[in-house]
């Protein structure tokens, strides 16, 4: 990918919550093999208003920890579950420091196999240290009218939702969403209530069109997003850490500084899956003038920890993917997670510090 012109891509720098001690920004102390410290200069607060102690003490250590090393993160199968997680630790004996889980089936309410109501789960991966992320392929009607969950769809080629009706009031596809966002905000007071945060991830891979969310370009895309941030203050959601996810060259569908903390990519390259992808981190870096955080959202092909330190892309985490590219052995062998695992350069959840507000 070409490198995005910095007159182009520059953003003014908007002021978001923080605590008394963090105003200001949080640049990396020193470069750690071929990263480029003087690039960053990361901005200390979080978009969220009055965040919970805990999200502040998650986002200071992703701040201090970043560029040194890489935190290994482990997908749930499908929904939520610590399947892929438990297959790491059977294959190396470590488990991953970041457990992320989908609500993409928010539609069909809370039995047993979906594992939402299995917050006990998640209350004992945040207690051993572990952190915990969320994604939600957000699926819809796909005809006006339907109400069965097995007639939702979240692509594009399914659905004829409108995304850019979605935060009119008045209209069907507002309606659907009002009655979506208030289900899933059942789900994430309960982790707030329990003081857990929570890594947020929605509206994932927008620019590339595949998803409704980003079947009518940046504008509409950009409104959702800001509906479902300024939705979730009102809600006092204030445990969660807001990761937009970029394809590379899209400035354009950047919601903004103050509604962004960090800034995630998916990779799923056909070629050299372990190789470094410091082209594309580094195009990343240019879209806010390194003020934000970079994180390897979701992916094929882990880089390979050497590759990422010798050519500076030093992720603030890693998200395999699951089924195939998790315990499937399509990019990644049970070797290949040894290696990786077992890195000085990657931190696993034994390594990580306390993060609890004490």
């Amino acid at each position: 990918m070409k490198y995005v012109l910095l007159s182009i891509l520059a953003v003014a720098m908007t002021a978001c919550s923080a605590s008394p001690e963090e105003e200001g920004s949080n640049p990396p102390s020193s470069d750690e093999g071929g990263f480029k410290a003087d690039r960053f200069e990361l901005t200390a607060a979080l978009c969220t208003e009055n965040p919970s102690p805990e999200a502040l003490n998650v986002h200071a250590f992703l701040r201090e920890n970043f560029g040194k090393k890489v935190i290994s993160g482990a997908m749930s199968e499908v929904s939520w579950n610590m399947n892929e997680v438990e297959w790491l630790h059977t294959a190396t004996g470590l488990y991953p420091a970041l457990w992320c889980v989908d609500y993409i089936h928010l539609e069909w309410g809370e039995p047993d196999w979906t594992g939402y109501a299995d917050l006990q789960t998640a209350q004992e991966w945040w207690d051993a240290n572990g952190l915990m992320a969320a994604s939600w392929h957000w699926n819809v009607p796909k005809r006006e009218g339907d109400t069965d969950p097995s007639q939702m769809a979240f692509y594009t080629a399914d659905t004829d939702f409108d995304v850019s009706q979605a935060t009119v009031a008045g209209t069907y596809e507002n309606e659907v969403i009002e009655e979506d966002l208030g289900k899933i905000v059942v789900h994430l007071k309960r982790l707030r209530d329990r003081k857990i945060p929570l890594l947020w991830r929605p509206l994932h891979e927008a620019s590339g069109g595949w998803f409704w969310w980003g079947a009518k370009g940046a504008d509409a895309f950009r409104r959702l997003w800001i509906y479902l941030f300024e939705r979730f203050e009102r809600e006092g959601l204030n445990n969660l850490i807001w990761v937009w996810t970029s394809q590379g060259n899209d400035m354009a569908w950047y919601p903004g500084d103050e509604y962004v903390d960090i800034i995630g990519y998916d990779s799923y390259p056909s070629a050299d899956v372990h190789a470094s992808l410091s082209e594309v981190y580094y195009t990343l870096v240019n879209l806010t003038g390194g003020r934000k955080l970079l994180a390897l959202s979701e992916c094929g092909g882990v880089p390979m920890p050497s590759a990422m330190y010798e050519s500076g892309d030093m992720w603030s985490w890693f998200m395999p993917w699951y089924g195939d590219y998790t315990s499937g052995g399509k990019d990644n062998t049970e070797a290949d997670f040894r290696t990786i695992l077992n890195d000085e350069r990657v931190l696993t959840r034994d390594e990580m510090p306390d993060l609890h507000d004490r």
